[in-house]
């Protein structure tokens, strides 16, 4: 009775430490001045300026290294809302979009898909 106390008691110890080192993925609302300069000049390059009426948001990861605790962003959105229009528009720290919907593009670039369609459509005839 002892040792299956034991082990149990080892065994739960065991999966709490596993818990305590995997990180926290977390999404917290933050001001426009904590967003990086890259991802607001890759927003207003893309899509204008930035609306007043949304909010950003910031998804991060949140890890225990000895005493202290790290906090790394993995993406940044931006995110407007009202009763007839949505509008997210997700960033990678370093200003590539990475999703939008509810928004138009001002700059229109190529994709490699659409030269590669017109590449064959060529050869083809």
């Amino acid at each position: 009775m002892k040792r299956l106390k034991f082990f149990c008691t080892l065994v739960l110890m065991v999966m709490a430490c596993s818990v305590m080192a995997q990180g926290l993925k977390q999404t917290m609302k933050i001001p426009v001045e904590q967003v990086p300069l890259a991802v607001k000049k890759a927003f207003e390059k893309d899509f204008g300026p930035i609306p007043g009426e949304g909010y950003w948001e910031a998804l991060v990861l949140k890890t225990n290294e000895g005493s202290r605790t790290v906090v790394r962003p993995l993406q940044y959105s931006f995110n407007q809302r009202s009763k007839s229009r949505k509008v997210v528009v997700r960033f990678e720290p370093d200003g590539v979009v990475t999703f939008y919907t509810g928004m138009n593009k001002t700059s229109q670039e190529e994709s490699a898909d659409s030269i590669h369609t017109d590449q064959t459509r060529k050869i083809g005839k």
